[in-house]
This record gives structure tokens, sequence and C-alpha cells, in this order.
């Protein structure tokens, strides 16, 4: 049975990959929504809980896959756990049968892997040290037992804190990885996710240092300081001096971004700048207004030494394009380049005719090669191309 908050699996298709792991391991007796402030008492106001109620996964039970959007009552919920209770008990023998083949099979798993560490202790001169603790360990996890008439609440607190087998397991299983590590007494200031702490490379060098750690809000706000060795070395001195010079920078954007709109104000190079003036284009028309100098509207006209399209006469002498280097309107005039100035007829003819009236260019014309056509008008030929010599 577990209380949590309606959030809590509450899609099955976001969540399905947890979805699947409950499904696999417990079988779904069903839910019901709490009242929200049934939590009123611990401070705790218009908060949604439920009640979900699973039973452990077993062969000898129909397995119910979980439904997000299946409530009840708390009546019906009552009813569906008393069905399963009974249910448990008729089946009583089998699920115990179960239970210990699977309490078997974690023992001689955990016998397995604990023979296996301890040969790996007794192999290497370098783990033997590591052998009586190992021993001693292990015959405090097959010898324990619950303080003797004890209440419910320190019986609770033993079970919380009394050695199982992963716990046995992983200590050992740390003597051997651990076996290359060249310890050194030596202590670090270091920097975290969430701000600096120190770092102890030898066990028992911080048993004395209390203030081991900070948080990076509190020192920003100079609710603590920073943590420092009781003898610190040249290189703690090193390490201090750079945290104080980052957290003074995290100081400064922390108070740039705290300042009130009221008492912030303008940058003079931003009151020009061309993006807070009005629509147009910079210089044009304004007559010197808004920081800007009055600009001509275009290059003066030049004409084309040989007609066609003009020019524009660049003041330090040369050729420039029509409102080169200007930002103002183009074209010039305001109108498209083909209406600026017409194009002189013969010019224009000059240039596209085919260079066929030079002599010297043109192919020689003989009219024996069309003789076999009396039909063909020379006329044609003979006003176009120049006669052989």
């Amino acid at each position: 049975m577990l209380i949590v908050p309606v959030s809590f699996l509450q899609s099955e298709f976001w969540e399905k990959s947890k979805v699947r792991a409950v499904n696999a391991q417990f079988s779904f007796i069903g839910q019901t929504l709490l009242d929200p402030d049934a939590f009123a008492s611990l401070g705790v106001r218009n908060f949604g809980t439920k009640i979900m109620v699973f039973l452990r996964h077993s062969r000898h039970i129909d397995m119910q896959p979980y439904n997000a959007d299946d409530f009840m009552s708390a009546e019906e919920l009552k009813q569906r756990i008393a069905d399963a209770r009974a249910m448990k008990a008729r089946l009583k023998l089998p699920l115990m049968q179960e239970t210990n083949a699977v309490c078997r099979e974690e023992l001689e798993r955990f016998e397995y892997r604990l023979a296996k560490y301890m040969y790996e202790l007794k192999a290497h001169k370098r783990l033997n040290r590591h052998i009586d603790k190992a021993l001693e360990l292990v015959a405090k996890f097959r010898n324990q037992k619950p303080p003797e008439n004890c209440t419910q609440t320190e019986r609770d607190e033993w079970e919380r804190k009394k050695l199982t087998p992963n716990k046995v397991l992983s200590v050992i299983r740390r003597y051997i990885r651990n076996h290359d590590t060249i310890r050194r007494k030596e202590i670090a200031l270091v920097k975290t996710s969430y701000g600096f702490k120190l770092k102890a490379y030898a066990p028992r060098l911080l048993d004395k240092d209390r203030h081991n750690a900070a948080g990076i809000n509190g020192l920003i706000l100079k609710l603590t300081e920073l943590p420092m060795p009781e003898n610190p070395t040249e290189a703690n001195l090193r390490q201090h001096k750079a945290a104080l010079r980052l957290i003074r920078k995290k100081r400064h954007r922390y108070s740039l971004q705290s300042r009130t709109f009221d008492s912030m104000e303008p940058l003079p190079e931003q009151a020009a700048h061309p993006a807070q003036q009005p629509y147009g284009n910079p210089g044009q028309g304004y007559g010197g207004q808004y920081g800007y100098p009055q600009q001509p509207q275009g290059w003066p006209q030049q004409a084309h030494p040989n007609g066609g399209y003009p020019q524009y006469a660049h003041p330090n002498g040369g050729m420039m394009p029509p409102n080169g280097g200007q930002h103002g309107a183009y074209p010039p005039n305001g109108q498209p380049r083909y209406a600026q100035q017409p194009i002189p007829f013969d010019h224009d003819m000059a240039a596209h005719a085919p260079r066929m009236a030079d002599s010297d260019d043109a192919p020689p014309y003989r009219p024996e090669e069309y003789a076999e056509y009396p039909d063909f008008p020379a006329s044609m030929l003979q006003g176009n191309y120049a006669q052989p010599k």
C-alpha cells in the first residue's frame, strides 16, 4: 500500500517504462483519491494524493496490470483488499514455498559472491590486510538480532540500520576495487554543481573540520563562508583565491539582475542606436536629426562617354555605382533604372548589331555558289556582305 501524489504514474503513455517495471513485479489491486486537505494538520493544504495497493508478483496469482484510470471509492478498495487477503490465506502454502525458494536463491547468490570476494582478498598479498575486517563484517551480519524488549519504534530503527547482503558485498567489493588507489594526506577545495566543498584524498582527514561545504547561493548572498582546512597549504590558498574570484563575478551579475527598473538609466551609446529611432533611412530627410548628419540624396550624374546608362561621379575621382557607399534609397531618383534616362536608339543598335559591315571580318561573297538557286534574290546578300576584291 502506497500513499503518493496524484501525479505518480498518472499516464501510461508518458511513463510506460515505469509502468512496465511495476507490472513485472506487482499485481495491481486498485487506487482511490484522498481529500486534498487530508494532510492539513501537517501544514499541507490543497494537495492531491491517492492510495495505491499492489500484490507481489507470484505465479500462483492471476496478475492484473496497472490501470492509471482505475479509481474507486474507499469502500470498494477495502473490499478488494479483503478479497486479496482471503486469496492469500487460501494459497498460503504455495506462496510460502515460493517465498522460501526466492530467499534460498538470493542466499545462494550471496554465498557464491562472498566466497569469490574472500578468495580475492586471500590470493593477493596487497589485499591481505582487509581479511580480518571482512570476516568481522560477515560474522556481524550472520549474528545480528533485534534488541530484546524493544519498542516498535526501536524495532523499525533496527530494521533500517541492519546489515543486508548487498551492504556486506558492497563493502568487500570496495576493498578490492580500491586496492591500487594511492592515498595521500591532502585536502583540496573543489567546486561542485551547487557550491564548493573540501575533498579529502585519505580517510579521516576532515573529522575535525565541521564546515566542509558551502552552497553557491549562500556565498553570493554572504550568508556563509568558504570552507577552509585547519592547516591550509599553498595549494589551498590558490584554490581559495580562485573561488573568491568566481564568487565576486557571480555577485556582480546578481547585483545587475536585481536592480529595479526605476534605477536603470540608458547608456549614451544606446540613445543614438538606429534600432531605437523612427522608421526610415538614416540621414535621409531628417536634416541632421537623431545624431545623423545631412547626406546628399545621390551622387551627381555624369554622362557615359558612349551613351547608355548614367554614371555617378565620386567626389574624390573615379566612377561610383548608383548610391554606392550610402544607405540612402536606391535608385537615387526613386524610379526604376530603365526610367532614369532614355537610351539612345542608335547606340543601342550599334551595340547589338552584328559586326558584318567590316570588309576585313566579313566572309567573301561568291555568286557561283548560288548559281543552282536561280530564284534566290542576290540583293539580300549584296547589301550586307562585302564583295571579294
